[in-house]
């Protein structure tokens, strides 16, 4: 009876946060290799620390991949950065091979509204490499990073840009001060940013052969 009891009160505290939460996921195509290969690329990048507050060292090459050239919120240049160089490494141009962008992606809000204008709409379920978007409410400012592994219960862990190295403070989940991997759930805000949807960045389907 008594466990009974736990999940009913597990089950008032989640479904309420699940109904005002109403997401959605868009499968945007692009190459393989390119995505495979900036999971690599994106992963070296951990640990990153800002020189000065977004700006200096490998954080310069983040905003300069968009084509800006001072301090801004680098998480969705961050993982712009991430395409590019993937991308140029494997001798592909970014402009035809890489579907969002440059000067946008910027943008943490453009990765979904682009997705949602050239994207095909699924089930919102997360998958490895995705990019999760939180929006503050009625505003153009938020947050977005990379799923680089699926858990259980709505729980995932990302590779994000632009947050704390540490824990614990919700400014700096979004506006920290480097590149660290996080453990989200996909249903819980940060802060006062809730989760506005997926972007699956998906291979493109293999020609086959005639």
């Amino acid at each position: 009876m008594k466990i009974f009891h736990i999940l009913i009160i597990i089950l008032i505290l989640f479904i309420p946060v699940r109904l005002n939460c109403i997401s959605y996921r868009y499968e945007v195509s692009m190459n393989k290799d390119i995505i495979e290969l900036s999971r690599s690329i994106m992963f070296d990048q951990v640990g990153v620390i800002e020189k000065q507050k977004n700006w200096g060292g490998q954080v310069t090459k983040y905003i300069n991949s968009v084509g800006l050239n001072y301090p801004i919120a680098y998480c969705g240049a961050g993982q712009y950065y991430c395409l590019k160089e993937a991308a140029d490494s494997l001798g592909y141009n970014p402009k035809t091979e890489i579907p969002f962008n440059a000067r946008k992606s910027a943008s943490s809000q453009y990765w979904y509204t682009h997705a949602k204008e050239i994207g095909i709409k699924t089930v919102f379920s997360p998958h490895i490499d995705d990019l999760i978007v939180w929006r503050k409410r009625n505003t153009g400012k938020g947050h977005v990073e990379r799923i680089d592994s699926v858990g259980l219960m709505g729980w995932v862990y990302t590779v994000g840009f632009n947050t704390s190295l540490n824990s614990g403070n919700t400014e700096q989940e979004r506006n920290g001060d480097g590149v660290a991997k996080r453990r989200r759930h996909l249903y819980s805000p940060i802060g006062l940013l809730s989760i506005r949807g997926l972007v699956g960045l998906t291979p493109e389907p293999e020609e086959k052969p005639k």
